[in-house]
């Protein structure tokens, strides 16, 4: 059981965190919006908007308050319950690691991000990869240097890795990739086979070809039910 001192001290530290989710919410709703309702012609101004948001949410990420109540509380921490400790220890490491990282950098991965982004939009409508490449790899330079920086004791791939699976490894993905290799590599060869004897089975089938007897509100209605059973 948590001292009140404790308690307080995690309560504010909870309340700093809050925040920064939100913070990190707005950045993604620009995010979503860029890439599924934002018109074309507007990617410089909404990459200007991501990039001054990223330095804010930087700024909120390397709050010396959090940093200190993380170092306050991380002596006590096995007076917190189970998911509390969790989350003292999750805000120390993300602490840790944006702290090593300048607002600049930040600014300049959400700017880099919306150009590399509308370019990509382009050069797949127009099958033209050379136009992409060189915003890729200027990318893949940009996101070396940012685990370089926010995470020096990891391998750079591992790094990559924990950045979207965290406490993951490459030996274990490895293994994890030759079992689905392993099983899939011969499924999907027994498919094109089949497929290969029978042609047909390239069609669509009727129902799911679309058209006019395709209700909008009858398919409404479905993924409400559907959204509904799931919870």
């Amino acid at each position: 059981m948590p001292s009140a001192e404790v308690q307080a001290d995690y309560d504010k530290l909870c309340e700093k965190l809050r925040k920064l989710t939100h913070l990190s919410g707005t950045m993604e709703l620009l995010g979503w919006d860029e890439q599924v309702m934002m018109p074309t012609g507007a990617e410089e101004a909404r990459g200007n908007q991501k990039a001054a948001l990223a330095g804010v949410v930087h700024d909120a990420k390397v709050d010396k308050e959090i940093g200190v109540l993380v170092e306050k509380l991380w002596p006590h921490r096995e007076t917190l319950g189970e998911y509390e400790r969790a989350n003292v220890r999750e805000a120390k490491e993300s602490w840790e690691r944006a702290s090593r990282m300048s607002s600049e950098l930040a600014s300049r991965e959400a700017l880099l991000e919306s150009k590399a982004y509308s370019a990509w939009v382009t050069a797949r409508e127009t099958n033209d990869y050379p136009s992409f490449a060189p915003l890729l790899g200027e990318m893949l330079e940009l996101q070396k240097e940012i685990y370089r920086t926010t995470k020096p004791d990891m391998l750079l791939y591992d790094a990559a890795i924990d950045a979207f699976d965290p406490k993951m490894k490459e030996p274990r993905l490895v293994e994890i990739f030759k079992a689905v290799k392993d099983d899939l590599a011969p499924l999907i060869k027994n498919i094109a086979a089949k497929v290969a004897a029978d042609p047909s089975l390239h069609e669509v089938a009727a129902p799911l070809r679309g058209g006019p007897d395709w209700d909008p509100v009858q398919q409404a209605a479905m993924c409400k039910e559907i959204a509904g059973a799931i919870g």
